[in-house]
């Protein structure tokens, strides 16, 4: 029942996206704000209740991500400001997005401790810079955007390496949530940096198909994690 529940909470959640994104309303704002830290919030309460104890560090992540996802509205990360930058951030934002920053770091650091290895460095440092040069390259970007783009590309590389590390010497449920928040994370990077306009139609369809990808693969971090933790088939 329990997740049941989980899955229930993410349809809604997408549907709410899916809308909000179409025709933006005060009402579907307030519901996405609601059910996105809701659904981490909720993984962690199945990780708790079916195993009885706090597991971690899957946990800690989550609830991590949750209280990140309380403050990251209204940023560039998740709302289209055609390449321009808001004159003020919030302090919430400024805070959720170190936090988030933190949750990739601390995750490939925890990954590649369990699992070192030199050559998972190299690739995931290679893969994270590369994006961020070909983002630079391929888009106008603002001075202040570029920053964020290469604080957040710095702590992105951290668990891709962290992730690479793992997946090469010895495979588990953690290593390959680290991944998919790996591509996750790549994908928010790239939209960040891009400025796509949301009232250009081009510009539309592409925000659109980001959009879906990364909350596929968002859902797809809190599955495997809870899976791994508390299985659905036992």
């Amino acid at each position: 029942m329990l997740h049941i529940l989980w899955l229930m909470l993410i349809t809604t959640n997408f549907i709410i996206q899916m809308y909000y994104f179409k025709v933006p309303s005060r009402t579907l704002h307030v519901a996405r704000r609601i059910t996105t830290p809701g659904m981490l919030f909720w993984s962690c309460g199945v990780m708790i209740i079916t195993t009885g104890q706090l597991v971690f560090p899957e946990v800690l992540l989550l609830l991590a991500m949750g209280i990140g996802e309380l403050g990251i509205e209204g940023s560039q990360v998740v709302e289209s400001q055609a390449g321009r930058p808001p004159e003020s951030t919030p302090w919430t934002v400024t805070a959720a997005g170190i936090l988030f920053l933190l949750v990739n770091v601390f995750l490939g650091i925890v990954l590649f401790i369990r699992t070192p290895s030199v050559p998972g460095i190299m690739i995931g440092t290679c893969g994270v810079g590369g994006l961020v040069l070909l983002i630079d390259r391929f888009h106008v970007i603002s001075r202040s955007v570029r920053l964020q783009l290469r604080l957040y590309g710095a702590g992105l590389a951290v668990l891709a390496s962290g992730a690479c590390a793992s997946l090469l010497a010895e495979p588990g449920y953690l290593a390959f949530a680290g991944m998919i928040l790996t591509l996750s994370d790549s994908l928010v990077l790239w939209r960040m940096g891009a400025g796509w306009n949301k009232a250009a139609s081009a510009d539309r369809r592409k925000l659109r198909t980001f959009l879906v990808l990364i909350l596929l693969l968002y859902y797809a971090f809190m599955a495997v994690l809870i899976d791994g933790v508390s299985p659905f088939f036992r």
